[in-house]
């Protein structure tokens, strides 16, 4: 490291930018992790390893991301600004145990991490002296992390790995988790040097499986920083998709001569923003946005879309004004189970709602079509609201 002397950060609660972030909420999220070793009845803990020595496993970094809540993502920013190398601040191994945690770290994120994991309950640290850390590059720095992360596991017989990311475990492609794949990690192929006293291989001293799918069901679990995150994050952006679509319905509404309702112009932002969300990411299975019209929001097309299938472009409608059209709606989050579906009647002649009469409901014709008493119903209780549903 050089020899330039850093402010030493602040461990202090102020410093974590989420407003609905507490001991408790912090150490539920652990625990749901334990739950998962509970349930695996030869599990003995989950290894969680940072940046370079997991080759920057997108799994692992999830499951940081879990409990740390968001730590290299929200305060990318500040790490960034801190003078620190991104190597000093990924230097990071955490095991959960059944009872317990560890957590390997050097003196300088520390500091960072003290606040997310502090209240950890049985929470045991692996952390050198800030006198004898001399950075990534120092041998006795290196050789104190390989030592630790043998501690750490000495007593474990079963190690889950969390593998594979969210896009991994949703993929269809995604090959058969190989526990060799683990072997060429850099800290675990220096596991097996003989000068440390591993006993050889990782993954013959260790069984080792794949916990990614296990660990992705207890990701979309609602506490109140997820919910913190769904409302002030995710939920602007998809209801910003959603205003651009209904402004493509509003043009076409307002054409004055044979105006033509542009399926796939008003498709386009909800997929956009899906698919932006997702780059990099092939054959995730799931919800998906659509927008099916008349013919095609049929039963059988709308079990189609909502398994997941890529049913291609919607057809444009040419809009009269004899005619009632159906639209039909999905937008998803990319990154969030936040899901939005809607159903719109467009027609020319509105059927105005009457309420009274001990709360019954009254339309200006008495004798309705199915299709006339739909647009009643969606009329009177859904058109003015946005509707939610968490996948």
């Amino acid at each position: 490291m050089s020899s330039k002397k850093f402010k030493v950060p602040s461990s202090a609660r102020r410093h974590i930018k989420i407003e609905q972030f507490t001991q408790f909420v912090s150490s539920s999220r652990l625990r749901h992790v334990q739950s998962v070793i509970a349930k695996k009845d030869n599990m003995d803990g989950i290894l969680c390893l940072a940046g370079i020595d997991s080759r920057y496993n997108e799994g692992s970094l999830e499951l940081l991301n879990y409990l740390l809540f968001g730590f290299f993502d929200v305060r990318k920013d500040e790490l960034e600004k801190s003078g620190f190398a991104e190597e000093v601040i990924d230097d990071l191994m955490i095991l959960v145990c059944r009872e317990h945690a560890e957590i390997y770290c050097n003196p300088v994120n520390y500091h960072y991490l003290l606040p997310y994991v502090s209240h950890w309950p049985s929470v045991q640290f692996h952390c050198l002296a800030d006198n004898e850390y001399e950075g990534e590059d120092d041998d006795a720095s290196e050789e104190f992390k390989i030592k630790s992360l043998i501690a750490m596991v000495s007593n474990c017989k079963v190690i889950g790995i969390p593998y594979s990311g969210r896009a991994g475990v949703l993929s269809k492609s995604s090959a058969p988790f190989n526990p060799m794949a683990v072997e060429k990690w850099p800290i675990i192929q220096a596991f097996a040097l003989e000068d440390f006293g591993g006993g050889g291989f990782f993954t013959l001293k260790h069984e080792v499986c794949d916990v990614s799918q296990e660990l992705y069901r207890i990701y979309n679990y609602q506490d109140p920083v997820t919910m913190e995150i769904l409302l002030t994050e995710h939920f602007p952006l998809m209801s910003r998709q959603w205003e651009n679509m209904m402004k493509c319905v509003q043009i076409a509404l307002t054409e004055p001569v044979s105006p033509l309702l542009p399926a796939k112009k008003i498709a386009e932002p909800l997929k956009s923003y899906f698919n932006h969300g997702l780059v990099g990411q092939k054959g995730r299975e799931g919800r998906k946005p659509f927008v099916l019209v008349d013919s095609e929001a049929d039963k059988k097309q709308l079990r189609r879309v909502q398994a997941g299938e890529d049913c291609g472009d919607p057809t444009d409608v040419k809009l009269d004004a004899l005619s009632t059209h159906t639209v039909m709606c999905q937008a998803v989050s990319p990154h969030s189970p936040l899901v939005c579906a809607r159903t719109y009647f467009l027609t020319s002649h509105p059927y105005k709602i009457l309420t009274g009469n001990g709360g019954q409901q009254e339309s200006s014709s008495s004798h309705l079509d199915l299709r006339s008493a739909q647009i009643t119903i969606y009329s009177a209780f859904c058109l003015s609201d946005l509707c939610l549903f968490f996948a």
